[in-house]
């Protein structure tokens, strides 16, 4: 299950995994042409280190993250707080407008707000 927040309104979706694999797969076939996701550091350096750990479990996490942060493809799929841009939110909407799957339907009017975080649930 995934949990997506949007950027511009704070809302939340659930989303199946299934269901977005199928909206990913849809919307390139429909022209989409995906951009990739951004890995956000600020956000992950903010989400998993404490100003109370020790210092060196400190710079033990910056280095994981530093190295998640260089090796980062752009993934749609993994759950690690990545960011789908406004822009390519947008051109993912417009290449589902004319899918009729119920599922499918139900999700636009969230990718419709923009950039959006994917997270795990």
């Amino acid at each position: 299950m995934y949990l997506f927040i949007s950027l511009n309104t704070n809302e939340g979706y659930f989303c199946q995994e299934l269901i977005w694999f199928a909206t990913i797969e849809i919307g390139k076939r429909n022209g989409w042409e995906p951009a990739g996701t951004r890995y956000d550091f600020s956000y992950a350096i903010d989400n998993n280190i404490d100003e109370y750990d020790d210092i060196l479990i400190r710079k033990f996490t910056m280095i994981i993250i530093n190295n998640q942060y260089i090796e980062w493809k752009g993934d749609y799929f993994e759950k690690a707080n990545q960011i789908i841009t406004d822009e390519d939110a947008i051109s993912l909407y417009n290449a589902l407008l004319k899918e009729q799957k119920p599922d499918i339907r139900r999700l636009l009017p969230f990718i419709k707000m923009g950039a959006f975080r994917i997270l795990d649930y």
